[in-house]
């Protein structure tokens, strides 16, 4: 085994994290309207840390990974709706395509987000932000930190794409930190789960069939062959008239 949106912000793009570098991809806020493959649960998967998910159209399979355990709830509206078991939501998720698919040039997204943590007092507001970690084919990766989590509008919704090179394999969605503020009260911060990633869409890049040889290019390298056999047949004659 190894993929025009309504911009919030007047398109804001986030330009942080890999140490100052120029980034390959951008992540904005955007509509619901799907990509090309949209990914939805296979029946009867059980929880665990790893949910193998498929696309339609296709049937690709698209692996979902996690530090917690995740949750099937089946399908919404067409699209894989994936929490953590027990209701606890989930710390991190990679999601990340299996062959055929060599990778993502944009994936869509909905996240979920929780309430206040129980420790907080009602009549705080929260916000969030998150990290998000973006895997290349070329074996690297770009950070995103601290993610507005309202460059994704009220229903936190968000695209991560790039052009053709190079491909993104992966992303990592981690990192979900929720600042409470009240007027005349201190500042609460504290480190949340998701509560469920929904509506996961995206262009994919199929990996192309085996390239095989055109019938000229067999000849000459039968040839090839050939020659690079008379040649050294040639040296091993030579060598013994030497030693005669």
């Amino acid at each position: 085994m190894k993929k025009t949106p309504i911009y919030l912000a007047l398109g804001a793009v986030l330009s942080l994290g890999a140490a100052g570098a120029t980034q390959a991809s951008t992540i904005l806020g955007t509509n619901g309207t799907p990509l090309t493959y949209k990914v939805h649960n296979i029946d009867n998967t059980p929880d665990g840390l790893t949910l193998q998910l498929d696309t339609n159209p296709g049937g690709y399979l698209v692996d979902y990974t996690s530090t917690s355990s995740l949750h099937n709830n089946g399908n919404s509206g067409g699209f894989a709706w994936v929490g953590g078991a027990g209701g606890l939501g989930f710390a991190d998720l990679t999601i990340d395509p299996e062959s055929p698919i060599d990778g993502f040039t944009a994936i869509k997204f909905k996240l979920d987000l929780p309430g206040l943590a129980p420790d907080i007092p009602n009549g705080y507001h929260l916000d969030f932000t998150f990290d998000a970690r973006v895997y290349y084919s070329a074996l690297s990766f770009d950070d995103f930190d601290n993610v507005d989590m309202a460059l994704g509008g009220g229903d936190h919704r968000f695209i991560i794409e790039n052009g053709l090179s190079p491909t993104i394999t992966a992303i990592m969605l981690s990192n979900l930190v929720g600042v409470a503020t009240k007027n005349n009260q201190p500042t609460i911060t504290r480190n949340y789960n998701f509560d469920a990633i929904k509506q996961v869409s995206f262009d994919g890049v199929l990996a192309g069939p085996p390239t095989v040889p055109e019938p000229a290019t067999w000849a000459m390298m039968v040839l090839g062959f050939g020659g690079m056999g008379a040649l050294l047949r040639r040296n091993r004659r030579q060598a013994r008239m030497a030693f005669a």
